[in-house]
Formats: structure tokens, sequence, C-alpha cells
């Protein structure tokens, strides 16, 4: 309902700024509703985030589920490993550039040990 209410107090702001109202007025509405600078003095809502893995948790995550599954493609992997498939691409990266996996196509393989 607050949220309501300082929407509607804004909407009159700027329908008495359009109408060429006076800045007292203005001003006296604007510390009315609580405005700052233009902007509501509401708390923003925290962003949630989910649990964040241990550096280097991830690319041994990926790396056994590559030796479990030859030619695994990376879709496969992200799904089980539990993360989106665009987070996969990093480890895998990183793994490449290590020589632990080698990607054929569209598969990756564990590197010959």
């Amino acid at each position: 309902m607050d949220a309501l209410r300082a929407e509607t107090g804004t909407l009159e702001l700027a329908d008495a700024a359009l109408a060429g109202a006076d800045a007292d007025a203005v001003a006296e509405a604007r510390a009315t509703l609580g405005l700052d600078r233009g902007r509501l003095n509401v708390p923003r809502p925290a962003h949630k985030r989910g649990p964040v893995a241990e550096p280097g948790s991830r690319r041994a995550e990926v790396l056994a589920v590559v030796k479990a599954n030859r030619g695994i493609e990376a879709r496969a992997i992200a799904a089980k490993v539990g993360i989106a498939s665009t987070h996969v691409y990093g480890p895998l990266k990183k793994l490449a550039d290590a020589g632990e996996v080698i990607k054929k196509g569209r598969e990756w393989l564990a590197a010959p040990e």
C-alpha cells in the first residue's frame, strides 16, 4: 500500500510540475512523500544469489564428469554437475589449457594420462 501511495504522490508531483505549480508547493509535497533527489527512500531488496563454489571445485567436478563419460557434450556436463550450460565453458577451457581434456567437435574427452 505504501508503494501505491508513493507512486500516486510521484504522479501528483509530476502533474503539478507540468501545470506550473510553485516551487514551495512541490518542495512541500516532496518532503511529505519522503522523496530525496527524485528517488523514493525505500530500501531495495537484496540480490538473491545462489551458493558460490570454492575456487577450482567446478574444474574438479567437470573433469570427473568428462572422465566418467567419454565424448560428452558441454550441455550434458553442465546438467550432470548441476550448473547452467554457459557456466561450464570456463572450467572446460581451463582444463583444456592445462591439457587435462581435449575437445573433438562438440565432444569433450579426458586427455590420455
